[in-house]
């Protein structure tokens, strides 16, 4: 039985380790009483267990106290949903809503949404590059190389003042190239 998993896994790839979640490893590692762990944005209590907001609990009764059905969502997510997305993040009344020409998809994750997303950039615009900022999650690196994309930076940090950088960031944008 032990043959039949090394069979069919033996040519995978793991993917590279992330600092991020080595942060968390270590955190996890460490047995001092007053750890803080500062690699995700999760809000936790004294207790070291997750803090949930009372916005999230409120949402949450109201949900469930709604009987929403059970059924399977759409292969595009749920329409009701996918529409206050677009709306939240376009505006209510933009032009765009307004003639029909925004489109939209609701994934598993964000970052299910980035591989789907340079996934489908990859399909219709095949030359097409990826940017993204410097810093970023060593994942997205990962999802964009497999993906086909060239990978390209643009600055919006800057290491000296630990700050903004506005100027880089522009200089960066600008320079873009457009497919």
């Amino acid at each position: 039985m032990d043959s039949v998993p090394q069979t069919i896994w033996k040519d995978l790839e793991g993917a590279p380790p992330d600092p991020v979640f080595g942060l968390i490893h270590g955190f996890l590692a460490n047995e001092h009483p007053k750890k803080v762990l500062l690699g995700v944005g999760i809000y936790k209590g004294e207790d070291g267990k997750p803090y949930i907001l009372e916005a999230v609990k409120k949402a949450e009764r109201k949900h469930l106290e709604s009987q929403v059905d059970k059924e399977y969502a759409f292969p595009d997510g749920y329409p009701a949903f996918r529409q206050h997305a677009i709306e939240l993040s376009w505006g209510k009344d933009h032009t765009a809503i307004k003639e029909n020409r925004v489109a939209s998809m609701q994934t598993v994750s964000g970052t299910g949404g980035l591989n789907l997303g340079f996934r489908l950039l990859k399909k219709f615009f095949p030359r097409s590059k990826a940017y993204v900022p410097n810093p970023t999650w060593s994942l997205h690196h990962n999802i964009i190389k497999a993906t086909g994309h060239e990978l390209t930076y643009f600055r919006y940090y800057d290491k000296k003042t630990k700050g903004f950088d506005m100027d880089g960031m522009i200089e960066d944008l600008t320079n873009m190239e457009d497919e």
